[in-house]
C-alpha cells in the first residue's frame, strides 16, 4: 500500500493523538497511538515497507509479534487482516544470521492450501526449511535462500514451489574441490504430485535430490512411502558435485520418520537446465530398496559442463530426452542392473558409452564417433551372458549405411 508521505505525516500527527476510527502509522510510532477509550480505533494501517497491512482489534490481551499482531499505546491488540498470500517478509530479516524460526512462523500461520510469498533479499538459514506432508502449500520466493551448513528446502507430501535461488554460501571457485561439498539444495522426500521450479541451485553436494523412506510404523498407519509423480524444473544447477541425485533413505528430521523397507523413486519428471559440476545425473540404490528406479523422465539436461554426463545404477525403463553434450564424448554409464532405458538425442558420441553401456538400453539419434563421423542412427546394448560379461553397443536399425 503506497501512501503519499505528506498525507501520512499529517495523518499520523493528527490521528495518533485524537479520537478516530482509523489510524495510519508505523511500527515505531505505535506506542504513541492512543485512540480515545470511548472511541477505540476500528482499524490500524501499517505503512512500514514489507510489513504494510490492515489490522483490526483483537482484544486488550495477548502476545504480539509485530507481524500478524500489534499493540497500540493503550495496550489494545490488533490482528492483521489477511485476504491473500502471506508475506514471509513480515517475519524474515535479511540481517539475521538464522531465519529458521521466522520462516516456520510463516509456515505455521498459513492455512492448508495457502500461499507464502518471500520478497527479494538474501535470507540465511542454519536449518533446512521442512515442508511436512500434513499441509499443502504454495511458496513463491523472489529472494536468495542461503544454507551454509545444511540441506535447503525439504519437500514432503504435495507442495508447489517457485524459487529464485538456493545456495550454500560457498565462495566462488573456478575449480571446486567437490570432495568437501555436502548436503542438497532441494530435496523431495516421500513427495507425491509436487510441482517444483527453481531457477538456480549452487554450491551443494547435490543440486536436486529425490529420495524416499519406505515402510513406516503406526504413526504413518504402516504406509510404504515413496517419491513419485512429481514435476521438477530448473534453469541452472551451478557448481554442485551432482546435479540430480536419486536414491532412497531418510534425509529430514520429520517426526517419527524411519528408514523403512521397500522405498521407491519412480515416475518423476525432471526438466532442465544447464548443469555444471562433477556428475550431471546419478542414481544409487539405497540399502532397503528393492525396486529399481523406473519410469522417470529427464528432459533437456545440459551435460556440456560436467565431467560425467550420467551414472545410472539400478535404473530401468527411464527416458533421457534431448540431452545436450556440445560435441563432447562425456562418459555415460549404465551399470549391469540398468536395463531398458531409452535416450533420444540429436547428437551423442559413442566413446562416452563404451566404458559401461549396461544391458538392453537403447539410444535413438545421431550416434557419432570421434571426428563427427556417424556411427549409427540407433544403437542398443546387448544382453549380458556368461560368455559375454561386458555389454557392447550394436546398431539395430537396418538398411541404413553405417560408417
Amino acid at each position: 500500500m503506497k501512501i503519499n508521505n505528506l498525507v501520512l505525516a499529517v495523518s499520523v500527527a493528527l490521528l495518533s493523538t485524537a479520537a478516530s476510527a482509523e489510524v495510519i502509522t508505523t511500527l515505531a510510532n505505535l506506542p504513541n497511538v492512543k485512540p480515545s477509550l470511548q472511541q477505540p480505533a476500528t482499524m490500524i494501517v501499517l505503512t512500514d515497507p514489507g510489513k504494510e497491512g490492515l489490522f483490526v482489534p483483537a482484544g486488550s490481551t495477548g502476545a504480539v509479534d509485530n507481524a500478524v499482531t500489534i499493540k497500540d499505546g493503550n495496550g489494545t491488540v490488533y490482528k492483521r487482516l489477511v485476504t491473500g498470500p502471506i508475506n514471509a517478509g513480515w517475519w524474515l530479516n535479511t540481517a539475521a544470521s538464522n531465519n529458521y524460526d521466522a520462516i516456520n512462523k510463516a509456515i505455521a500461520f498459513a492455512p492448508n492450501g495457502g500461499e507464502i510469498y518471500i520478497p527479494p533479499g538474501r535470507y540465511q538459514f542454519l536449518q533446512p526449511i521442512l515442508l511436512l506432508d500434513n499441509k499443502s502449500l504454495t511458496i513463491r520466493s523472489k529472494g536468495t535462500l542461503v544454507f551454509p551448513n545444511t540441506d535447503g528446502i525439504i519437500v514432503r507430501g504435495r507442495q508447489t514451489l517457485e524459487l529464485e535461488k538456493i545456495e550454500s554460501a560457498r565462495a566462488y571457485e573456478e575449480r571446486p574441490n567437490y570432495a568437501s561439498y555436502t548436503n542438497s539444495g532441494v530435496v523431495l522426500e516421500d513427495a507425491t504430485h509436487s510441482d517444483v521450479f527453481v531457477n538456480v541451485v549452487s554450491g551443494f553436494a547435490n543440486g536436486i535430490h529425490l529420495t524416499a523412506t519406505g515402510q513406516q510404523g503406526q504413526t504413518y498407519k504402516n504406509q510404504v512411502l515413496g517419491t513419485q509423480y512429481n514435476r521438477v524444473t530448473f534453469n541452472s544447477l551451478y557448481h554442485n558435485k551432482v546435479g540430480i541425485f536419486l536414491n532412497t533413505g531418510k534425509v529430514s528430521n520429520a517426526p517419527d520418520l524411519v528408514d523403512g523397507a521397500e522405498p521407491w523413486v519412480n515416475e518423476n519428471t525432471i526438466t532442465g537446465g544447464a548443469i555444471r559440476g562433477e556428475t550431471g545425473l546419478l542414481t544409487v540404490k539405497g540399502a532397503n530398496q528393492l525396486d529399481r528406479f523406473n519410469g522417470n523422465k529427464f528432459y533437456n539436461l545440459g551435460f556440456e559442463s560436467v565431467n560425467v554426463a550420467f551414472d545410472l545404477q539400478s535404473a530401468r525403463n527411464n527416458l533421457i530426452i534431448a540431452p545436450r553434450f556440445e560435441g563432447d564424448p562425456k562418459p555415460m554409464n549404465f551399470d549391469a542392473s540398468s536395463r531398458g532405458n531409452v535416450m533420444i538425442t540429436s547428437e551423442v558420441y559413442r566413446e562416452g558409452l563404451l566404458t559401461n553401456p549396461g544391458s538392453e538400453n537403447i539410444i535413438i539419434g545421431s550416434i557419432m564417433k570421434s571426428g563427427g563421423i556417424l556411427a549409427a542412427p540407433i544403437e542398443a546394448s546387448s544382453g549380458i551372458t556368461s560368455s559375454n560379461p561386458v555389454s557392447t553397443l550394436r546398431p539395430i536399425l537396418k538398411n541404413v549405411e553405417v560408417k
